[in-house]
């Protein structure tokens, strides 16, 4: 979605890094809130510290690099486009890594630079219910991990320039605010095992309840939509 405005603490110093890699700012404290706005008049975005000063102003990408052992960004108070604003959960978010700040014509996206692996701590929890068997998780970093990586390769040209959507219709996805230990632990215990086929990331569904069958999803006669067909969730006889 587009955001006119979003506040951002950090837990550590931070930089600011325009498109060209230039530091612009390199003094940003840890625990201070700043403000990001997005300026119709000019289609510019607007960067103001926590005494509302203008530290910079960019109508190119630029990114938000916190430091520390353990970096990440907590963005508040998003306020999207009022035609964007439905089906978006505008609440706080604290996101691992860096967040690069994208201008539009409308406002700014927000794209999360995190790993792969630590990203799954956070898909997976998005998607099984607390105190699901471990297996489970383990089960769902795997399916997680592969989806992630055939939407990389099969990904369409996007404003955003990222590998895949935070929402359902990608891979649900609320960063480190929503992470859970044991999705963590399988992450880690599955690292780097993807379900494959033809010697790349297989195309893998998931669903929240398949009602007892799932859906035939092969469309037409597309290769690599084999295995998408309608099975029965019960025990074979």
């Amino acid at each position: 979605a587009q955001c006119r405005q979003v506040e951002q603490t950090l837990a550590s110093d931070f930089k600011l890094i325009a498109a060209s890699g230039d530091v612009v700012k390199d003094d940003g404290k840890g625990l201070h809130q700043w403000e990001v706005l997005f300026r119709p008049e000019n289609n510019a975005v607007e960067v103001r510290d926590n005494a509302r000063m203008i530290q910079y102003t960019s109508k190119q990408a630029f990114r938000i690099v916190p430091g520390g052992r353990q970096p990440s960004v907590l963005l508040k108070s998003a306020r999207l486009r009022e035609q964007e604003s439905i089906g978006i959960d505008a609440g706080d978010r604290e996101m691992r890594g860096a967040v690069e700040i994208r201008p539009t014509p409308y406002g700014f996206k927000l794209v999360s630079e995190v790993n792969l692996e630590e990203y799954l701590y956070g898909a997976v929890s998005a998607v099984l219910p607390q105190g699901s068997p471990s297996e489970a998780y383990k089960a769902q970093a795997v399916v997680s991990r592969t989806r992630a990586l055939w939407f990389k390769a099969h990904r369409d040209d996007n404003i955003e320039g990222a590998d895949i959507c935070d929402s359902n219709a990608c891979q649900k996805y609320m960063g480190l605010s929503e992470e859970m230990n044991l999705a963590a632990l399988a992450a880690r215990a599955t690292q780097g095992i993807v379900l494959t086929q033809g010697g790349a990331p297989a195309k893998v569904l998931q669903h929240e309840n398949c009602g007892g069958t799932t859906e035939d999803a092969r469309f037409g006669s597309e290769p690599g939509q084999e295995h998408l067909v309608s099975v029965q969730d019960t025990q074979s006889p």
